[in-house]
């Protein structure tokens, strides 16, 4: 049985131009014809947004005023050293955001096993499983990693206690 071969296509390139810069768009394919009407996306969107403003002036006008006020001026003008986050010495040291592993490994392992893996509340033996800190990690750094103010709780009443602490603060 003989191979067929491909029909060879009958459109050959056509050029058009752009409609919004002008320049020549080669054309390949009969579909877009049509379709195609500007050389790229921007072209495009800069039409639709001059079509937008012919449809509503109102809108259009308004926005003009708002982007020539003061404050929308200040938010552009505040860029590098102006901006009010920016950091002078970038050669400062971080605050870390992980804690060290194997200090922290320590300590939860070393307070799972003084509570025998029991929930200090509940009572529920394994399972998920949270080492607490009885005075809070941000206020005593000498006492992070020191067994006795860890307290094996289990997720769900981990979740409680800080809960609690949340409503306490708040009010």
């Amino acid at each position: 049985m003989p191979h067929k071969r491909a029909k060879s296509s009958i459109f050959k390139e056509i050029e058009k131009t752009c409609l919004f810069c002008g320049k020549t768009l080669i054309l390949k394919s009969t579909r877009d014809i049509e379709r195609k009407n500007y050389c790229s996306y921007s072209c495009r969107s800069r039409v639709q947004v001059v079509q937008w403003a012919k449809e509503h002036p109102e809108h259009y006008r308004k926005i003009q005023v708002l982007s020539k006020t003061p404050e929308a001026n200040k938010k552009k003008s505040q860029k590098k050293e102006k901006h009010p986050r920016w950091i002078k010495n970038r050669e400062l040291p971080r605050v870390k955001k992980k804690r060290p592993t194997y200090e922290s490994e320590k300590f939860r392992l070393g307070v799972y096993e003084r509570d025998n893996f029991i929930c200090q509340h509940c009572g529920a033996r394994g399972g998920k499983l949270n080492a607490h800190h009885v005075l809070r990690w941000r206020d005593y750094p000498d006492l992070r990693f020191d067994i006795q103010n860890g307290i094996t709780l289990c997720v769900e009443c981990h979740k409680k206690i800080h809960s609690k602490k949340r409503r306490s603060r708040a009010s």
